[in-house]
């Protein structure tokens, strides 16, 4: 018999874990090149072009890691969705990137490939010592099947093209030197080991709180692929339990006990669903993840309602994936007392996918492909094992036909996420390609209506500009169609109507559908300001800002508006008395409203009630000149000259000193 040369070996084995490594970091890097070209889009605003914290650099970490993870972008905590949001380390990363490159989506993109190609690397050095295949030809082994088709898979390109999917990608990342560590420890036995682990672990839950799920599938790993005792297995779990115990003390403290439900559909998809429909819609949904795992098409960054409508027990294509969950379910059954690997793919699948099933709590929206980043992993390493054993009774050189079925998925897979990336160029194109698959989608529509009124904003051609406003017209209206007291959709159809025709009836005929449902909306207010200011009707002026004041009789503004109105247009100053009255009950410390107060009572020859209001006004702004000139001109009209005297001196002081 041949004797191994143990030279021989050793330069296969290096050989077999080097060759693969490079090829498939290569190999990714280029698939995803092209991410490179593209802008910021979709959530990038949140975490970082519009994120207050990011945009502080290095200076912002404090405030990254002690507040929610919207509170950047809102400026204050916002309870959108149950639970809030503590996944500090990816905005962290972006700010250090921030202080060193600015605002550089190129930067960005080019960490996100970096990051997911050393995710694919790491995935095959895992997967082929989970299976021991170090000494067979590398093309061969399953790790780098598996972690080829990771590479490859469509479904990732949200995760990595969007900058803002860095975590889930570091996430998963932490979350597989976790695994790797934890199996290190078992096999040595080296305490220093827990350190590492321990760590690994809690970067991945600061950079996505789904990491959790690794509590489950690392001590599964170790029951399938190692022979280790519970007592141990359990053992080495232990310093995952006090990152995990630490994170989740430290998120609570952040984001404080779980917000109610929203009652916006937007946020809660389930909102109008009987019982019934809500668990129907959930399993056509893990129906749809995994079609989407074996033909990813079509693909889209939206499946808000009604994308996906909500279903019954009766349609088929509830009880298709109903059925087929629970084959998965048997054979997982069957399978697992045997240690087959085809069990704990499917489990490693599953077990991912249960925090955005919609089973445990209500994530905000029915799915998204971001959701599957994980769920993958079990996917391909499932479609591995089953590829190579339809060639196990093959001799080794042979085997090679495997390739037959492996290459073209490879590279109709490699098309397709190429193409995929260049959606993602930035919100325009991102929004309006998408539109054209989540039709029936509320936010779809209303984000490419938003899109195109940007666009028409910087089109000089104005037939073009035209036709940019008719088509965002056509998507707002059939979001409000789908959502009809969808405030976004209402306010930005307002918006579009006014810059296509200056039309100020439609505006704000759907201005006024938000207010009906939310009589504080600013954006509303805002907007009819800027409008009703660039308008000479008065008419329409005071009828529009008298149905506001109806709304909402707590906000001083519309009051303040009509007083003025009423008084320096109309020049009917008992009515600008009364509306500037009721403005300066709601706000007493208004400096305009307490000057035009002034103004007002002087006119109507009221000179105690004038005086009085242009004084408190000069306490509040002391540094305006014709202000305090008001004031020597009352009592000048009241025969105090001396008094008179002294505001016009103190007046030319103001004016002296601003010179």
């Amino acid at each position: 018999m041949k004797k191994l040369n143990p030279d021989n070996q050793s330069v296969k084995s290096t050989f077999n874990h080097y060759c693969p490594a490079i090829l498939l970091f290569a190999f990714t890097c280029i698939l995803y090149s092209n991410t490179l070209l593209n802008n910021y889009a979709l959530d990038d605003a949140i975490t970082i072009t519009l994120n207050d914290y990011t945009k502080k650099g290095v200076h912002g970490l404090k405030s990254i890691f002690s507040e929610d993870s919207f509170t950047g972008f809102f400026g204050q905590k916002k309870d959108l969705v149950p639970g809030g949001r503590y996944r500090p380390l990816s905005i962290a990363t972006f700010a250090i990137e921030y202080q060193f490159f600015g605002e550089n989506p190129t930067i960005n993109h080019l960490i996100n490939v970096l990051l997911y190609a050393f995710t694919v690397v790491l995935l095959y050095i895992l997967i082929s010592r989970l299976f021991n295949e170090l000494f067979k030809p590398w093309f061969m082994q399953l790790g780098f099947i598996a972690a080829l088709l990771f590479a490859v898979h469509p479904i990732h390109t949200e995760v990595v093209a969007n900058i803002k999917g860095r975590d889930e990608i570091l996430a998963l990342l932490f979350s597989l030197f976790t695994l790797m560590g934890y199996l290190r420890l078992l096999e040595t036995k080296k305490y220093i080991l827990l350190i590492p682990v321990f760590l690994s672990f809690f970067l991945a839950l600061l950079s996505k709180e789904n990491a959790a799920v690794f509590l489950a599938i690392v001590p599964l790993t170790a029951w399938f692929f190692r022979n280790n005792s519970l007592k141990s297995i359990i053992t080495g779990l232990y310093p995952m339990l006090v990152a995990a115990l630490l994170y989740f003390i430290i998120r609570q403290t952040v984001t404080g006990t779980g917000q109610a439900v929203s009652q916006e559909l937007m946020n809660n998809p389930f909102l109008y669903a009987t019982s019934n429909q809500r668990l129907a819609t959930i399993i056509y949904v893990l129906g749809r993840y995994f079609k989407l795992l074996v033909f990813p098409h079509p693909q889209t960054y939206d499946y808000y309602p009604y994308h996906i409508a909500l279903q019954n027990f009766e349609d088929f294509w509830v009880i298709l994936p109903g059925l087929g969950y629970l084959l998965m379910l048997v054979l997982i059954g069957l399978l697992y007392p045997q240690k087959n690997p085809l069990a704990y793919a499917l489990l490693f699948y599953i077990v991912a996918l249960i925090p955005f099933s919609n089973l445990l709590v209500n994530i905000g929206t029915f799915m998204n492909e971001r959701f599957l980043y994980f769920p993958s992993v079990g996917f391909v390493i499932l479609v591995a094992i089953l590829l190579k054993s339809i060639f196990v009774k093959f001799t080794q050189k042979n085997q090679i036909y495997l390739y037959l079925i492996l290459v073209p998925i490879v590279i109709l897979f490699s098309i397709k996420t190429y193409t995929r990336n260049k959606v993602w160029k930035n919100d325009y194109t991102l929004f309006t390609t998408d539109v054209l698959t989540s039709y029936n989608s509320a936010k779809s529509n209303c984000t490419a209506g938003g899109a195109l009124i940007e666009k028409a904003k910087s089109e000089k051609n104005p037939t073009v500009k035209k036709a940019l406003l008719d088509q965002s017209v056509y998507y707002l209206q059939r979001s409000v169609k789908i959502h009809p007291n969808y405030a976004d959709a209402l306010l930005l159809l307002g918006n579009a109507y006014y810059d296509r025709d200056k039309n100020i009836d439609s505006t704000y005929y759907y201005y006024k559908k938000i207010l009906e449902n939310n009589p504080w909306n600013e954006n509303v207010y805002n907007n009819i300001n800027l409008i009703l200011n660039k308008t000479e009707n008065i008419d329409k002026q005071i009828l529009i800002y008298k149905e506001l004041a109806l709304f909402n009789p707590n906000r001083w503004e519309a009051f303040y508006k009509l007083g003025n109105i009423y008084g320096k247009v109309k020049q009917e100053i008992d009515s600008s008395l009364y509306y500037l009255n009721k403005a300066y009950t709601l706000n007493p410390s208004g400096i305009q409203i307490n000057k035009d107060l002034g103004v007002a009572y002087g006119i109507n020859g009221d000179f105690e009630n004038s005086l009085n209001f242009l004084i408190q006004a000069m306490k509040l702004d002391p540094s305006d000149a014709q202000n305090v000139i008001n004031i020597g001109v009352t009592y000048q009209r009241m025969g105090n000259i001396a008094e008179a005297k002294k505001y016009f001196d103190e007046a030319a002081k103001i004016k002296t000193s601003e010179n």
